[in-house]
């Protein structure tokens, strides 16, 4: 069952995502790094930051939980222009086998994370992951829903 929070909308992106926020960017595996991150150059379609990573979490309502996670990841690959089948595959294969466990997906993640690609598929606005959210933190949560158009696409 997907983990949908309730986060409020018409505070500042810069407020919720400082509760938010749990990991230091030194935190994350090299593994992780490598394939996630927007600064690898081996990283897969859908990288990001952490720091956008989490402003996603906050403005698709998904906790921290291992199927939001998921939900996140696929969102933000399927989102990206340049994602093929391909680069799916090889980030299940890295996330349910290969990634230290802490950060490896369940095999009963898969559902979430392939109805994450598929949200950020059907999405009018693309390339979220390309988004400095760093420069919109004065905006409400509700703002930046409305802005990207997720309101009504994002379950």
């Amino acid at each position: 069952m997907p983990q949908v929070m309730i986060f409020n909308h018409s505070e500042r992106l810069r407020d919720q995502v400082t509760s938010f926020s749990v990991d230091s960017a030194n935190s994350i595996p090299w593994i992780v790094r490598l394939l996630e991150n927007s600064q690898s150059p081996l990283a897969l379609p859908g990288h990001i930051s952490l720091f956008n990573h989490d402003c996603l979490h906050i403005l698709l309502g998904r906790d921290r939980a291992p199927e939001s996670e998921a939900y996140v990841i696929g969102f933000t690959m399927g989102n990206d222009i340049n994602c093929r089948r391909i680069h799916l595959w090889i980030f299940k294969i890295f996330a349910l086998l290969i990634y230290p466990e802490k950060y490896r997906l369940r095999w009963s993640d898969r559902e979430e994370f392939d109805r994450g690609v598929a949200d950020g598929r059907q999405l009018e606005v693309k390339n979220l992951n390309q988004i400095d959210f760093s420069h919109l933190q004065d905006y409400s949560v509700r703002e930046l829903r409305q802005q990207f158009a997720l309101s009504s696409s994002v379950k």
